[in-house]
């Protein structure tokens, strides 16, 4: 009985994945018989069976998971390119941003669209933002990569900083055109309408994309490159108008018999400050970090 014990506690890896294999046909089996609406005896025993097959299977997924993940990184780290992924923050950020960049691009393109047919200057000014701030985010990136060439630190550490302070006035310029684009939305009462289900998959896309920049944000004050600092605070403001853009989306679905105007003028004007406070801090913070170095 010891024996049978210790081997379910502690099972050979090929026994573990025979266990995947039955279990992946147990469980089509009752989704299957429960679609088809059967309710038998023997179904209910199916059923306890399936659910003892799936707790086992939870069982071996935490047992074998960090084994498994260990040896997927053991092989990835073979590689240089993945390896500098994991250990570099910064070309951790500057890869993630390339990829952002792509999907900046096509969510503009479909606000841009959307504008077209709609004709709204709300949809058009948001395509506006985010091509504008996926402009800016690859003008840094390619102006990075100029200035690592230059031999002196100090002045690739000025330049970094002039860049990260012309990024504060951008992101100021922009939400400040932008404010006109929602005081238009506020007055003509308009906003964001998803079709079915895909509001909620904006909501779950939204959020992930606000907790990730604030926790990306935090990151890189800490990291203390002007470069990855600026990536980091457009991301955030992009975050923050997405979720005003999900906000207005939220109350055309679930909102009825309610007058949004009060609450889109008030996230409109709390987003569109905080993103000006973010970009004052960028300049105020670039002038003074610049002079510092100049009278070293």
């Amino acid at each position: 009985m010891d024996k049978l014990l210790n081997f379910f506690l502690k099972p050979k890896v090929w026994f573990a994945w025979l266990w995947v294999a039955v279990s992946v046909i147990v469980i089509a089996g009752t989704v299957v018989l429960a679609a088809l609406q059967i309710f038998d005896f023997w179904v209910y025993i199916i059923f306890v069976v399936a659910f003892v097959v799936l707790a086992y299977l939870v069982y071996l997924i935490v047992l074998f998971a960090p084994k498994i993940k260990q040896k997927c990184m053991d092989s990835a780290m073979k590689n240089k390119h993945f390896r500098k992924y994991i250990q570099n923050f910064g070309y951790r950020s500057l890869v993630s941003t390339s990829v952002s960049f792509a999907i900046n691009v096509a969510y503009a393109v479909g606000m841009a669209v959307l504008a077209i047919l709609g004709q709204s200057i709300w949809y058009g000014a948001l395509a506006l933002y985010y091509v504008s701030l996926s402009c800016i985010k690859a003008g840094i990136l390619i102006k990075y990569n100029k200035r690592k060439g230059i031999e002196d630190e100090k002045q690739f550490l000025i330049d970094q900083i002039k860049s990260y302070g012309r990024c504060g006035w951008y992101l100021v310029a922009l939400t400040v055109a932008l404010s006109g684009a929602v005081a238009q939305m506020v007055v003509a009462n308009q906003g964001f309408e998803y079709a079915g289900i895909m509001i909620y998959v904006m909501a779950t896309y939204t959020f992930y994309k606000l907790t990730m920049s604030i926790v990306n944000f935090v990151k890189a004050r800490e990291n203390h490159d002007h470069t990855i600092q600026s990536i980091r605070n457009l991301n955030l403001a992009s975050a923050l108008v997405s979720l005003l853009a999900l906000q207005t989306a939220l109350l055309q679905a679930f909102g009825q018999g309610v007058d949004p105007t009060l609450a889109n003028a008030l996230s409109g004007a709390g987003v569109a400050m905080l993103i000006v406070a973010l970009g004052i801090v960028m300049i105020a913070g670039s002038a003074r970090k610049i002079k510092l170095l100049k009278e070293k």
